[in-house]
């Protein structure tokens, strides 16, 4: 009797937990994600192919594969059918550019084509409009995710301005104040800065608001910007699309360097 109460205590509890925002979950440990990404990024970019530095654009199947971003990120699928491409656009701006592709269709040989076949529908907050959730908070989490770094590889000139980080801990907030400090690469943070970045509280929160809305509050760092806290209302209904955002800065800085 005593171990039917427990579980109908516990039933109780999660039902409260999935329609009101007491279900909440400080994501310490959801820094695995962060981490892979980066990592597959960093191998990226030791292997650079040659033919998208000589101007090519269509892939040939030897580059980054972002189907990878699914392999690590495991609560989030690609719509049935279809699976995630890119085309190199060269420019002021080089950097991989994101399309679903039918499985059964061909590559998309050109930026030019992409403009006409894509579209504005390429932009990555529409690209992920078309990813599925398994409905956990953690899916909504790896979703913030994916549209804050996917994309962070070969990239030129303009394009590393999107030099986006995802703070997951004190230990991160160090590791980017020591990476400043042992880098010339524009103006170093005051000590002032350093102090304030150190006070922060960084680690995540996702939460269900309610049966319609999820929660993600994640803090950022980036050379042109500073540290900033972003919290987005995502509708847990598919297409998972951001309802509502604020962008707070924590702590302001710009390195001051121009490409």
């Amino acid at each position: 009797m005593r171990r039917l109460f427990l579980l109908l205590i516990c039933f109780l509890f999660l039902n409260i937990c999935a329609v009101s925002g007491w279900c909440e979950e400080k994501a310490d440990d959801w820094g695995s994600g962060v981490r892979a990404i980066q990592e597959l990024h960093a191998q990226a970019d030791l292997l650079w192919p040659e033919h998208f530095q000589q101007g090519e654009e269509q892939r040939r199947g030897n580059e980054f594969d972002p189907s990878e971003y699914f392999r690590v990120l495991t609560h989030m699928v690609p719509p049935q059918g279809f699976v995630l491409e890119y085309i190199y656009c060269h420019g002021m701006d080089g950097r991989p550019v994101f399309y679903w592709k039918d499985r059964s269709s061909s590559l998309l040989e050109s930026c030019e084509q992409y403009s006409t076949v894509v579209g504005e529908d390429g932009r990555l907050d529409k690209i992920a409009e078309r990813i599925e959730l398994d409905g956990t908070l953690e899916s909504f989490y790896e979703l913030f995710v994916f549209k804050a770094l996917a994309g962070q590889y070969y990239l030129s000139w303009h394009a590393n301005y999107n030099d986006t980080q995802i703070v997951i801990s004190q230990e991160d907030v160090e590791g980017i104040l020591a990476g400043m400090r042992g880098s010339d690469f524009g103006y170093p943070l005051t000590e002032q800065q350093q102090n304030a970045a150190r006070a922060l509280k960084v680690e995540p929160s996702v939460q269900f608001l309610d049966e319609g809305a999820a929660q993600v509050s994640v803090v950022t760092f980036s050379k042109w910007g500073g540290f900033k806290r972003i919290t987005q209302k995502i509708s847990r209904a598919f297409p998972h699309v951001v309802l509502q955002e604020s962008i707070d800065t924590l702590v302001e800085y710009n390195c001051g360097v121009m490409f």
